[in-house]
Order: C-alpha cells, then sequence, then structure tokens
C-alpha cells in the first residue's frame, strides 16, 4: 500500500499551502489535495487501471468482446 503524504509549505505570509510529492501539484485545501491524489495517483492503490502493459492489454482485450 502506497501513502501519498503532503508536504506543507508555508508562505511568507504563514498561509499553509499542500503540495503533492509525485507531481509538484499546489493546494489551498486538504478537500482538493485530496480529491487530485484519488483522481491522478488512485492507480497506485490498487483502483482505477491496472499496472503495467500486459495487464492493461488484457483488461482491454476483455472489455472489447
Amino acid at each position: 500500500m502506497v501513502r501519498l503524504r503532503a508536504i506543507i509549505v508555508r508562505d511568507r505570509d504563514g498561509e499553509e499551502f499542500l503540495r503533492c510529492p509525485r507531481c509538484g501539484m499546489v493546494f489551498k485545501r486538504r478537500k482538493d489535495y485530496i480529491k487530485h491524489v484519488n483522481k491522478a495517483h488512485g492507480w497506485l492503490f490498487g483502483r482505477g487501471k491496472p499496472k503495467g502493459k500486459r495487464l492493461q492489454k488484457k483488461y482491454a482485450k476483455k472489455l472489447s468482446k
């Protein structure tokens, strides 16, 4: 199981921002960060598309039948 912990960055005004460690996107709200991780990096957690070219090809073949 992979866990992506946000990197917390503070600006010069003291406001906190969350940065994605995988792609570097910056978010103001935790809700937006969580939504981004689930959509963009969800396949790392076993959801979404399968990992690897061979498995993707196998599932694509099953869906086309």
